[in-house]
């Protein structure tokens, strides 16, 4: 009776599951962004084929998109000031 209760749960959470497979899997995220650069640079796993290539060139485009290089270094200039005070 408790492996039918431990089959019934591990099909209740087998959505849940994928959508942290997904959400985890470096192909579907793109990549990490490199920071400390001037720029934006999004470095990818060298086994990557094109879905993750894509996804890497999206991940970059979201960076440009929501300015994150400018809002990094406005926060760690705000930090600094910070700091002194």
């Amino acid at each position: 009776m408790q492996r039918f209760f431990w089959k019934m749960g591990a099909l209740l959470c087998k959505g849940a599951f994928r959508e942290v497979k997904r959400r985890t899997d470096a192909s579907e995220v793109g990549g990490a962004p490199l920071l400390g650069v001037k720029g934006c640079c999004v470095i990818g796993h060298g086994n990557f084929q094109g879905h993750g290539v894509a996804n890497g060139i999206r991940a970059v485009g979201e960076l440009i998109r929501t300015r994150m290089n400018e809002r990094i270094v406005e926060a760690v200039h705000q930090y600094a000031l910070d700091s002194l005070n």
